[in-house]
């Protein structure tokens, strides 16, 4: 019941997105990408659909890349097209030694994995044009403030009591909630949104929305810092007098988020006390199954995704017994397919391991060496394509957050992928003299 009050606010959403933009084939997929949870959703409710929309939207982004490729995209990004064919090349070597369901491997490669190499080259050609730029920026943030209201509808809806469902980009889990919350501050902060709307730079706070709706502990500590160095300080030098005069804000964010996340404080309350040991020893409890930093190491069988990282250097403890399934892994079918559930540590998939794994260890098992490094260095490649260092290694830091510590949702999530793309080359595109970009309305636009 609830479920269905939800999106059916979703499905009105949506309706006025495009009673305000129109439906082109630009509007059309920025739908797709930020309602595609909405199709997931209906898909339980009607069997086939979500398979016919991930078929579907691999079609479409790839018809719109092709249909705005210039010869000299390809010639440019050349490097990045030799790491996407290697990647290719080992994904498919993987399944050939470990076959299966034929549809699932497709559905993996071009629905998860191959979204944001087409997305590269969608948006570079967007960059063309000031006219259809303004326009997508006008889509954009339509967009992500929806998702910001979505989530203020699932906490009157649902309280703060479920995890799953992300506005109305993501239906089952909640994982995109951290990576959002980091992505829509990025964007707001390169857009330099608080300007464009003649607001206070307050408006920064409200993605954290997003990860509060969805019970997400990583932003809590995560936030207070990348607000500081996008929002309070995003281009001048720090000083003392500055760092005197701000950290306190900062310090306020993690002190409210500790208070209101109930995983966070002793009472296990939505407005419970602020005990920073508490904090701290849940936090390594969590991550490596211990609050003692000296034992992390000491147990034979690793716990949590922090302590999971061990097992990048002890493949025998995750199934990879020889040389050729280190270097491709066991492929993504059964645990895709599998009835056991969330792919976890245990018995279940014979993994020397207690609870969560981290991404890069899942990548690794199924992928192998090969397909995770080829993985990596596309990412790195569209993260260093970055010109401002600072911006570089926010971006950065959160990569490599997500990867070993998270679900590797950066590039993965097609909101946060479309997103950090479009705001790499937006902050490459503009300096910080030229004039805000006035924001555009084409109801017939392409």
């Amino acid at each position: 019941m609830l479920e269905a009050v939800y999106y059916s606010i979703v499905i009105l959403t949506s309706v006025f997105f495009f009673g305000r933009f129109g439906l082109n084939k630009l509007s059309l997929l920025v739908f797709i990408i930020f309602w595609e949870g909405l199709f997931n959703y209906l898909g339980n409710l009607i069997p086939g659909l979500w398979e016919f929309f991930k078929i579907f939207f691999f079609l479409y982004v790839l018809f719109y890349m092709l249909n705005h490729l210039k010869s000299k995209y390809l010639i440019s990004e050349r490097y990045f097209n030799l790491l996407y064919l290697l990647f290719s090349l080992s994904f498919l070597i993987t399944h050939l030694f470990n076959p299966g369901s034929v549809l699932t491997i497709l559905s993996q490669f071009l629905f998860k994995y191959s979204a944001f190499f087409l997305f590269l080259y969608i948006i570079k050609e967007l960059f063309q044009s000031e006219h259809k730029l303004s326009y997508v920026l006008s889509l954009l943030i339509s967009a992500i403030f929806i998702q910001i209201f979505l989530s203020f509808v699932k906490i009157i809806i649902y309280g703060l009591k479920s995890e799953s469902i992300v506005g109305s980009v993501q239906y089952i889990g909640g994982g995109a909630a951290v990576v959002l919350t980091f992505v829509f501050l990025i964007f707001f902060s390169i857009i330099q949104i608080e300007k464009r709307f003649r607001l206070k730079k307050y408006i920064y706070l409200l993605p954290i929305i997003v990860f509060i709706a969805s019970l997400k502990r990583a932003p809590v500590f995560l936030y207070p810092v990348f607000y500081f160095f996008l929002v309070i300080f995003p281009y001048k030098k720090l000083s003392l007098n500055n760092i005197v005069k701000y950290v306190p804000v900062v310090l306020l964010l993690f002190y409210f988020g500790v208070r209101t996340n109930a995983t966070l404080n002793p009472e296990n309350s939505n407005w419970g006390s602020f005990n920073l040991k508490y904090v701290t020893d849940y936090m390594f409890e969590y991550n490596f199954g211990t609050s003692k930093v000296y034992e992390i190491n000491e147990t034979d069988i690793t716990s949590g995704r922090g302590g999971s990282l061990l097992l990048l250097f002890q493949p025998g403890k995750i199934g990879l017994q020889n040389a050729k399934e280190i270097l491709f892994g066991q492929g993504i079918v059964d645990y895709a397919l599998s009835s056991e559930g969330r792919f976890v540590g245990g018995k279940a998939y014979g993994i020397e391991h207690y609870g969560l794994l981290s991404s890069a260890v899942v990548i690794f098992y199924s992928l192998g060496l090969s397909g995770f490094i080829f993985m990596v260095l596309m990412s790195l490649y569209i993260i260093f394509l970055i010109r401002t260092k600072r911006l570089l290694w926010i971006i950065l830091i959160l990569y490599i957050f997500e990867l070993f510590f998270y679900g590797n949702q950066l590039f993965i999530n097609h909101a946060s992928a479309f997103l950090i793309i479009f705001s790499i080359y937006y902050s490459n595109y503009f300096e910080l003299k030229v004039p805000i970009m006035p924001l555009k309305k084409y109801s017939g636009y392409e």
